[in-house]
């Protein structure tokens, strides 16, 4: 779900996961402010869930509990000499790997691409 206003740009992305009569969730909320192109804005993200993709394991997802994570990230890309767009990315994020044990990862990103 999204909505501009403006230069601003809102989305609500929900994602619902069915499996052995248990629902797992997790929600993204996005804002973004345009500036002159649509390659050019600032941008901050949040999200939090609990929708663990253990199916690449061999694991009985009936005795798991529902694990946590909460993140935030920071973005901001920018159209330079006509073709090329420079996006630098800052992240948090905080996941439950057992119960009651978090793991925080930090990152940082930069990305220079051509636009066509």
């Amino acid at each position: 779900v999204g909505k501009y206003y403006r230069s601003y740009w809102f989305s609500l992305r929900p994602q619902l996961r069915f499996k052995q009569g248990d629902v797992s969730y997790s929600f993204r909320l996005s804002a973004r402010r345009y500036f002159s192109d649509p390659d050019s804005y600032i941008g901050l993200d949040g999200s939090f869930g609990t929708a663990p993709d253990f199916d690449h394991q061999n694991i009985d997802y009936s005795y798991l509990k529902r694990l946590k994570s909460y993140g935030v990230r920071a973005t901001y890309s920018q159209k330079f000499a006509k073709i090329w767009v420079a996006t630098t990315k800052l992240s948090l994020s905080r996941d439950e790997v057992i119960k009651g044990v978090y793991r925080t990862q930090t990152s940082i990103d930069l990305t220079v691409s051509r636009a066509f």
